[in-house]
């Protein structure tokens, strides 16, 4: 698997879930419900596979968006690290 191919992956899931929810009602997807504030969304293409955890409030509106899936180019490389977007507001 390809870092930056996954970390698309992840940020189409992430823009496509604040901007326009439908694109994501396809049968790539799989979502998962964690508790009463949150689900897993898991987004296929080909062999790669990006997994997320997104939060709601009280009434269902997202309101962060994290996931292991998003790298960072760090001084001795490409390193997997955890990505959030909260929304505040």
């Amino acid at each position: 698997m390809a870092a930056p191919d996954l970390g698309e992956l992840t940020t189409y899931v992430n823009d496509a879930l604040m901007l326009a929810p439908s694109m994501l009602l396809i049968p790539a997807l799989t979502w998962r419900a964690v508790d009463d504030d949150s689900f897993d969304i898991s987004m296929s293409d080909g062999t790669i596979t990006a997994t997320s955890r997104v939060y709601v409030d009280e009434q269902g509106r997202m309101v962060d968006f994290s996931t292991t899936d998003r790298w960072a180019a760090l001084p001795g490389g490409l390193t997997r690290t955890r990505w959030t977007t909260p929304i505040d507001g």
